[in-house]
């Protein structure tokens, strides 16, 4: 029994050294092909509030509003997603050269953010509809942006309204928002 807690001890220590040489080199690869083509969409399903229903709907917001701090999640490839949960599960084994090494924002975004590339796509297609860049984290997994209910309409296509609950007025989409098909598997 013993042999065979050694050999798997060996090939917990083995994945972690393939971890932390092949993908602490490796950065994030390109997936969006091509351009973005506005009239080719795909709807991000499971986006609306559950509250933004039929009885409490107030109306259309005015498409001058300012919405700030609006957050695009960008999500990893499967492979990045693979690596990262096979380098959380080293980090919290004992018997893993890993076990507690933690990595930097700077490094998480490095390996597990999107690419270079990718990001300077979406910001300008963001910029190109007229919207602010805020900020973003140097994780590389969100966007921070600004701009009107208009914008957002334009170019997301969830028609925002205001809804009112429990006597709070609260503004939502009401559909769930659609992205160019460039950037699916990218937007979360």
């Amino acid at each position: 029994m013993a042999a065979a807690v050694r050999v798997c001890s060996w090939m917990g220590v083995a994945l972690a050294l393939a971890l932390a040489t092949s993908a602490g080199a490796e950065q994030p690869k390109s997936r969006v092909v091509g351009s973005i083509d506005e009239t080719q969409v795909v709807t991000l399903e499971g986006n609306v509030h559950p509250m933004a229903r039929g009885e409490f709907d107030r109306g259309a917001v005015s498409g001058g509003m300012r919405l700030e701090q609006l957050v695009l999640e960008l999500e990893p490839s499967a492979a990045q997603q693979a690596q990262l949960d096979a380098l959380v599960e080293a980090q919290h084994d004992p018997a893993s050269p890993l076990y507690q090494q933690w990595l930097t924002p700077e490094e998480f975004g490095a390996r597990f953010g999107v690419s270079a590339g990718d990001l300077k796509t979406i910001v300008g297609w963001l910029e190109g509809h007229g919207f602010t860049i805020n900020e973003i984290p140097v994780g590389n997994r969100l966007v921070i942006f600004s701009g009107t209910a208009g914008q957002v309409e334009e170019t997301f296509h969830p028609a925002m309204h205001l809804y009112e609950v429990n006597g709070e007025e609260h503004m939502a989409n009401a559909l769930d928002p659609q992205i160019p098909a460039a950037l699916a598997g990218m937007v979360g």
